[in-house]
């Protein structure tokens, strides 16, 4: 498995966690395993990129003319890379997807008192100078940020709507690989808001789900919760759609009260959503709860939300970020 298809922030933190608290098993062969043993190079290693980084040098200065060209699709669907970065706007805790495309800057970003990913867009100038980034709700221009990445990629300072809070954000992955879309009519129903379930939460109360693509890569972000402190979380890189299904990297987080102990259950890696004969939802097909022996019924409907003001659990985000204890309102 490859770097660039693990899933963005969540992930990511969970790797950093584990370098600040040792004594976490991670499973080998999972997602955070991957990630850790993708960063440590043999010598060797390091001397056989060297020599192909020469070779590939030599390459590249004959194709320069031909590199604008080569990072888009016939559509016209951009296949540059997406960098997660993972930050605050004054206290609040927010993520971004962002992709550059010459000196475009699109993407998303989302913050813990809202669950939708907004939209953003902008044109960057010279190196090392701010620029303005338009805030969307679809295509409802909302507000916007003033942002600087200075030298640097690595991470970008700002102003939310110009002189209001503060940003800071910093580099958290990179994402290479592109969503396989075996099935354009599945992608069209798959994208955009749909309401989500688990049954031990409930089937009456639903919660939200998007999917929203940044060039020719896609993501899913969602979220179910109640008032007793049961909680559904799902986010990740979706690898590929087919007719009934789709796949992602990501995680599923869980918490009920009367099933572990009411702790909470993470789970990371590959998941498949299928929508099986007649059914009008995709349902996650890794059911196995292993942290209470029962089967969880995720399900992902095509019916679309009435959204109003959800807000994602941002403890569910910080447990998965920095391993610490929760503590539910």
């Amino acid at each position: 498995m490859k770097k660039s298809r693990y899933i963005i922030v969540l992930l990511m933190a969970a790797f950093v966690a584990t370098v600040a608290f040792p004594g976490q098993t991670i499973a080998k062969g999972s997602v955070i395993d991957n990630l850790i043993g993708g960063n440590k190079k043999s010598n060797n290693k390091k001397k056989n990129d060297k020599k192909k980084d020469k070779k590939k040098n030599k390459k590249t200065n004959k194709k320069k003319s031909n590199d604008n060209k080569s990072n888009k699709t016939a559509s016209g669907i951009s296949k540059n890379p997406v960098t997660a970065y993972s930050g605050k706007i004054g206290s609040t805790p927010v993520w971004f997807f962002l992709q550059k495309n010459k000196n475009q800057v699109i993407g998303y970003y989302f913050y813990s008192q809202w669950a939708k990913p907004l939209a953003l867009e902008g044109t960057m100038k010279k190196e090392g100078q701010s620029f303005w980034l338009n805030e969307y709700d679809g295509t409802t221009l909302l507000s916007g940020m003033e942002i600087n990445f200075g030298s640097s990629e690595d991470s970008f300072t700002g102003n939310y709507a110009g002189n209001g809070p503060s940003i800071k954000a910093e580099h958290i992955i990179t994402i290479n690989d592109a969503t396989i879309i075996n099935s354009e009519s599945n992608m069209k129903k798959l994208m955009g808001e749909h309401l989500l379930s688990l049954q031990w939460i409930s089937w009456d109360d639903y919660g939200n789900l998007t999917v929203f693509s940044i060039g020719d890569k896609h993501f899913i972000l969602g979220q179910q919760h109640n008032y007793n402190g049961d909680s559904l979380f799902v986010v990740g890189n979706i690898q590929e759609i087919n007719k009934n299904s789709f796949t992602i990297d990501g995680v599923v987080f869980t918490k009920v009260k009367h099933l572990a102990g009411g702790k909470q259950c993470v789970r990371d890696g590959k998941f498949t959503f299928t929508a099986s004969g007649s059914r009008e939802y995709w349902r996650l097909q890794q059911m196995y709860n292993k942290c209470s022996d029962v089967t969880d019924y995720v399900d992902i409907y095509f019916a679309r939300p009435n959204w109003r003001h959800y807000e994602l659990k941002s403890y569910i985000i910080e447990w998965v970020l920095k391993n610490k204890e929760v503590f539910y309102d």
